[in-house]
């Protein structure tokens, strides 16, 4: 009986499919032995950061706490309420406003011998005051400091408390502070602990802040926490206990949503079928469609994260559309621009606004200014400029309290921006108590009337200033000036005349407005000729 013969054909066919075979086997291998773990390594190690970026959001809203409480706690004039308690004090600085202020929900005040002198509590969501029951955490006797502190320790250093304790209205950050002298030296005169509830709404700020979807209870100590679950090879949350000496459990858990093993898993299985199809013989055509395919669409999108690389996030075209594992890719990659475009918008924004009264920063004036003074120079117009100082602010601070002066700060600025008209016209914080506003298209006149108006206005606050010598409430002095840019004119001579006339305004009382136009410019040689760039 002959022997079967195989042709070349049948052969090469054979060699094709034991090929086939073995590089599925070897790439099912290598997706289960080395690709997919290395997949959820990376998407572990995504976890982790995640949950690092929310403890450090946590770390840092507990630090901004402690600060807080140092200050009040090293106040003299705390100090000196806590030895012997005074009711002007507390109504003046104990008040609900206070606790909106440093956005507080609870507020103790002990003497040295542990009597609690002073409380107040945050308002709930129908306007009344929450009950001190419900805010004072259970176990707040059994703190290292709070032992200490009346324990007849008065004599030794004792250092300050922060944590996360549970409370019957639910987690409460605290700060527990000796009180002390401003030197923050001894002896100790009492306590004062802070606390801010984490609710809900608070929690989800400082989401927003951290950019990441988090939740935080209390646990018992011996309970198993599992580091992740992975469901259809993806990582949905990694929970992380989070303990502090003397502290109860707190399960951290952080939500990641991570869709980089399914988009794998998606690509193999496209690759393997194409690669069964390939084999049939077509190889040229294999490689045309890989090209056509796979590299041209992953070159186009390496060339649009170039453009994006070098135009800093500007508006580029995007790349083609397509309705595959690549185009898919590309719509991600173009979704996360969108969203880097708009958040870099935003911090932009922030970095134009003064965080305190919320108008313009200086950096906001310097840089409207040299568009306002090429424009008015392009058209020929008039431009104004007024400079405003709040009267003696330092001896106001010193005699109610830098969080009383803030206050003053946030009225004031908004009192000078209803004092302007003009969409054009610019409000800005230009450093301390200093005040710039910038008019344009406004002549001499129009800045002395809007200066008489802001200065008005601040008076009309009828805020009280006992610490002021020209006057008995918070007042300002402005100086203004006024011209219209020729030559080889720049910006500098507004700023120096608006200030002189600032301080003509200081000498002649304060609680004034002085102003006067601007001198005639120099001869060429002797102007500085570094004009403002747009």
């Amino acid at each position: 009986m002959p022997t079967r013969q195989f042709s070349i054909g049948h052969k090469f066919l054979l060699l094709c499919l034991l090929f086939l075979v073995l590089l599925q086997l070897l790439l099912m291998g290598d997706v289960r032995l080395f690709l997919r773990p290395l997949v959820l390594s990376m998407e572990k190690q995504f976890a982790d950061s995640q949950q690092h970026r929310v403890t450090l959001v946590l770390q840092r809203d507990l630090h901004d706490l402690r600060r807080i409480s140092q200050d009040w706690s090293s106040w003299d004039s705390l100090y000196e309420y806590v030895g012997a308690p005074n009711p002007a004090f507390a109504s003046e600085n104990l008040i609900p406003e206070t606790m909106e202020g440093l956005e507080l929900d609870l507020f103790l005040l002990y003497d040295k011998e542990g009597r609690q002198i002073s409380s107040l509590t945050s308002r709930n969501a129908a306007g009344q005051p929450r009950l001190l029951t419900q805010l004072i955490p259970p176990d707040l006797q059994q703190l290292p400091l709070f032992r200490a502190l009346f324990a007849s320790l008065a004599g030794e250093k004792l250092d300050s408390f922060e944590g996360i304790v549970p409370t019957p209205a639910g987690l409460m950050a605290i700060s527990l502070q000796p009180v002390l002298h401003s030197d923050k030296q001894g002896p100790v005169n009492g306590a004062l602990l802070m606390g801010r509830l984490l609710t809900p709404d608070y929690l989800e700020r400082l989401a927003q802040i951290a950019g990441v979807l988090f939740s935080l209870s209390q646990v018992s100590d011996r309970q198993d926490f599992s580091r992740y679950r992975i469901e259809d090879h993806r990582v949905t949350h990694v929970s992380e206990p989070w303990q502090e000496p003397g502290m109860p459990t707190l399960l951290l858990t952080v939500q990641v949503s991570s869709e980089l093993g399914l988009l794998v898993g998606e690509t193999l299985e496209y690759a393997w079928f194409f690669t069964a199809v390939a084999l049939g013989g077509l190889t040229l055509v294999f490689i045309y469609l890989i090209h056509r395919l796979v590299l041209k669409p992953l070159r186009q999108l390496e060339q649009y994260v170039g453009l994006v690389w070098r135009n800093d996030l500007q508006v580029i075209p995007a790349p083609p559309q397509r309705n595959d594992e690549i185009g898919r890719l590309s719509n991600s990659f173009v979704g996360l621009l969108d969203e880097l475009t708009i958040k870099q918008q935003i911090l932009a924004r922030y970095s134009y606004e003064d965080s305190l009264t919320g108008i313009a920063n200086r950096r906001r004036f310097e840089e409207s200014f040299t568009q306002s003074f090429l424009r008015a120079k392009q058209a020929g117009s008039s431009l104004a400029l007024l400079m405003i100082d709040v009267d003696y602010f330092k001896p106001f601070n010193d005699h109610y309290g830098h969080p009383e002066g803030d206050k003053v700060l946030q009225q004031v600025a908004m009192a000078i921006a209803r004092s302007v008209n003009k969409v054009s016209d610019l409000v800005a914080r230009y450093g301390g108590e200093e005040f710039v506003v910038l008019l344009e298209n406004s002549d001499l006149a129009v800045a002395r009337q809007v200066a008489e108006r802001i200065c008005h206005n601040v008076a009309q606050l009828n805020i009280p200033h006992a610490s002021s010598r020209c006057a008995n409430r918070v007042t300002i002095s402005c100086g203004y000036t006024a011209g219209i840019p020729q030559g080889k004119d720049n910006g500098r001579r507004w700023h120096m005349v608006a200030d002189e006339s600032l301080y003509q305004a200081k000498g002649a009382g304060r609680n004034c407005a002085r102003g006067k136009p601007l001198p005639p410019l120099p001869p060429p040689g002797e102007i500085d000729d570094s004009l403002p760039k747009a």
